[in-house]
This record gives structure tokens, sequence and C-alpha cells, in this order.
């Protein structure tokens, strides 16, 4: 059991790590406030209305990608231990929902109201992983 808790976190982690520094491409800036009010600051074309809410859904769609990828060993986990015959994915899906809607309130306080630092945001998203993997390990 601790075993399994363990490779599946470290799996999990490893994921987290690929997303925020490898996969996020041009999301890592355009889930921010200050980006779209920077890219907006000098409209030329008076007729043009900045979109200062662009971030918003910048922000989701990197939730919802940080959620999937981190989210693949313990697909694969309950895939291959009971196919798709099992509770377990609407367990999987309801971690998954829970922990889109987390991602997005933690990273709004880090890169729109800047109240918590980057790492009590990487801090808090590894204790997501962590009851991700308690809860979905434990079938």
């Amino acid at each position: 059991m601790v075993l399994r808790f363990i490779l599946l976190f470290i799996a999990c982690y490893f994921c987290n790590l690929m997303e925020v520094y490898h996969i996020q491409g041009c999301l890592k800036e355009q889930r921010t406030k200050k980006w779209w009010q920077s890219k907006f600051k000098n409209i030329e074309d008076k007729n043009e209305k900045a979109d200062t809410n662009g971030w918003i859904p910048c922000l989701i769609a990197h939730a919802f990608e940080w959620c999937f990828i981190s989210m693949i060993p313990l697909a694969i986990y309950g895939y291959s231990r009971f196919g798709f015959e099992n509770e377990f994915w609407w367990y999987w899906i309801a971690v998954f929902v829970f922990n889109t809607i987390v991602h997005y309130v933690i990273d709004i306080f880090k890169t729109h109201y800047d109240r918590i630092t980057w790492s009590v945001d990487q801090a808090l998203h590894c204790l997501q992983i962590i009851i991700m993997v308690i809860v979905l390990g434990r079938f």
C-alpha cells in the first residue's frame, strides 16, 4: 500500500513538473492579468477594444491541462487494475473536476492577485497531488 502511494505520487508529481516546465507554452504568460494588460496597453486602433479578461479562459485551460496531465498515471493505474468496469472512474472524474477548480482558485491567488508566492503555489499543488493519490490509490 505504501509502495503504491510512493510510486503513484512520484509518477503524478513528475507529470506535474513536465506540465509546469515543458508543456504549458503560451498559457504560462497568457493566464496572467498582467500579460493581457500589457498587450493592450498601447492599442493603436482605438476601435479595437481591450480584452482585459482574456486571462480567465487561459487560466481555466491551464487548470484543465494540469489536472489531466497530472492524473494520467492514476488513469493508467485504474485501467490496468480495473479496466473500465469499476466505480474507480466515477471517483477519477470527481477528483478531476475538483482538482481543476482548486487549481484554478490557487492560480488566481498567484497570477491575478499576487497573494501567494511561487513556492506556496507549488506546495499547494503538491498537496493536491498527495490528496488525489490518497483518494484514487486506495482502490
